[in-house]
């Protein structure tokens, strides 16, 4: 049986390997602009490769028409910060990826998720996450 993965555990990982991927910056701020589009997309490619990725979803990142925004990914978003995986970057208005490397490794070495299918997630955020 695939291990169910929620929201938060999503976003947990992603941060995690968006925070190896991007190692070598002082900081990985994610802009504000775009944050709910490039984690639908990854939300979209892990549904396609929903067998590769070797766990079954409970949420979905889908935005709103209006609004541009998703609920489920917001209520995840906050949860993170709550966990103070993330903080508010007003600087450059978005957010600041604040977990070490150490705790990305630990957390990337004991998800649900196969750590290259992450890799090839996270791999859009590559030129969305700026040094300061």
């Amino acid at each position: 049986m695939k291990p169910i993965l929620t929201a938060e555990d999503f976003l947990t990982l992603m941060l995690a390997k968006i925070k190896l991927r991007g190692a070598e910056l002082d900081e990985v701020i994610l802009p504000l602009e775009l944050l709910d589009v490039r984690f639908e997309d990854a939300y979209r490619s892990l549904m396609e490769d929903e067998g590769p990725s070797g766990v079954v979803p409970n949420f979905s990142f889908k935005r709103h028409r209006l609004y541009g925004n998703s609920v489920k990914f917001r209520d995840a978003l906050l949860a993170v910060r709550e966990r103070r995986l993330i903080e508010p970057d007003s600087s450059k208005g978005g957010f600041k990826v604040s977990l070490s490397v150490a705790l990305a490794r630990e957390l990337l070495d004991h998800g649900v998720i196969d750590e290259t299918f992450l890799d090839k997630l996270a791999k859009p955020f590559d030129n969305a996450a700026q040094a300061s």
